[in-house]
């Protein structure tokens, strides 16, 4: 056998990175898939059965809470999340540990304070001041106070798996990022359907934010093992000032698209009752399922984004995107069809029969979010690349 010249040394070391990528991919997209099925799956659960164990007004209360709740976590993070998976992606693409164990760090810190800032508004009558003033709910005021833990927890709990996809490691990313959380909740609300005719909207937070609680500890103890394996040697610290300069862009873009998804659920809480809000907010928890696949898609390719985007193979780059935006059409579509076609049975069966009028705004939802689904991952093709601002401007 003839030695390797040094002319096919890259070659062969440029079709071992692409058979590692491969496997990556495969290997990391079965997980998120999975995963991700099972999370919306819970999630659905928990709402069929929370129609079950609460009023209407109460089950729209719940939903104007989760939304306050989901905007209030984004703000914590400030955009820390997207940050941190890509300056983890990069920083092992160029093999820095000591760099990712800094960046890990410094975005936890900068969370913590972020955390506490809009938890404490909450907490100090923040929350009280939405429910009472905005939406007018007496069955939202009931549980104000319940908010600010709930923020924190939701917080992190995605923060966590932000970091755990920076490392690649998609299995506990999905594992902590909600799965854990809804599987306690889920068999909280199994046992609460089988033995108890009705629930508290109280009581139904409260194991909320418990069964949060837990997956965010087993979380946080998974992770720092993690970062604790990393090497120490000398690297150039990335200050937290350039974090941040990296961060608020993310958190402006994220705000907007929030107010683009939520603001339809702000509008009925605060002109609607709170029953027309559970109807209105049963047909957007079955949007989410159209969207599902591009969402699976953006937990498998944003690091691969990072390293591929360091390593200058631009081109190699542009075609997972455009493959993987592809793959996503296709179930989108057939959930989209059955969203239309088949609007009012669905919601029957999955809610009950109070929510089969919300047949219409499930089909016009639908038609929306099949749009976000074709242009694909563009926008963490711009965050794992640098270009931040570039979203930020196009949000």
């Amino acid at each position: 056998m003839e030695p390797l010249t040094d002319e096919s040394q890259p070659s062969i070391s440029q079709g071992i990175r692409l058979r590692s990528l491969k496997r990556r991919l495969l290997s990391g997209g079965i997980w998120a898939f999975s995963g991700k099925a099972l999370t919306a799956a819970g999630s659905l659960v928990i709402s069929a059965l929370l129609a079950r164990l609460l009023s209407p007004a109460d089950l729209g209360a719940y939903f104007l809470a989760l939304s306050i709740v989901t905007f209030g976590g984004m703000m914590a993070r400030g955009g820390l999340g997207q940050t941190v998976l890509q300056l983890v992606a990069q920083g092992l693409g160029r093999e820095d540990e000591p760099q990712v164990r800094i960046v890990v760090q410094r975005v936890y810190t900068l969370a913590a304070v972020f955390t506490a800032a809009v938890a404490g508004i909450l907490w100090l009558g923040g929350a009280h001041w939405l429910a009472e003033t905005l939406f007018a709910s007496a069955a939202l005021t009931t549980v104000a106070s319940l908010l600010a833990p709930w923020v924190v927890v939701l917080a992190f709990e995605v923060l966590v798996s932000e970091t755990f996809r920076g490392f690649h490691d998609i299995p506990k990313a999905t594992v902590f990022g909600g799965l854990l959380t809804r599987g306690l909740a889920v068999a909280s609300f199994i046992v609460l359907v089988l033995f108890k005719d009705g629930l508290a909207l109280s009581s139904i937070i409260l194991i909320i934010i418990g069964a949060g609680t837990l997956s965010l500890f087993a979380g946080a103890l998974t992770l720092r093992s993690k970062v604790a394996r990393l090497g120490r040697g000398v690297s150039d610290p990335i200050p937290s000032i350039q974090i941040l300069r990296a961060t608020w862009p993310l958190l402006v873009s994220n705000v907007m698209l929030f107010v683009v998804g939520q603001v339809g659920i702000w509008i009925a809480g605060a002109f609607r009752p709170d029953q027309d809000v559970a109807i209105y907010g049963a047909a957007a928890n079955l949007v989410r399922l159209v969207g599902m696949s591009l969402v699976v898609v953006s937990l498998v390719v944003p690091p691969v984004i990072g390293e591929l985007y360091v390593r200058g193979e631009t081109a190699r780059l542009e075609r997972v995107v455009r493959v993987t935006a592809s793959i996503a059409a296709v179930p989108a579509l057939i959930v989209l069809m059955a969203f239309i076609f088949l609007g009012a049975p669905i919601l029957g069966i999955v809610y009950g029969s109070y929510y089969k009028e919300g047949a219409l705004v499930l089909g016009l939802l639908s038609i929306g979010q099949i749009v976000h689904v074709l242009v694909g991952s563009c926008g963490f093709v711009l965050i794992m690349t640098g270009h931040q601002r570039d979203l930020m401007r196009s949000a």
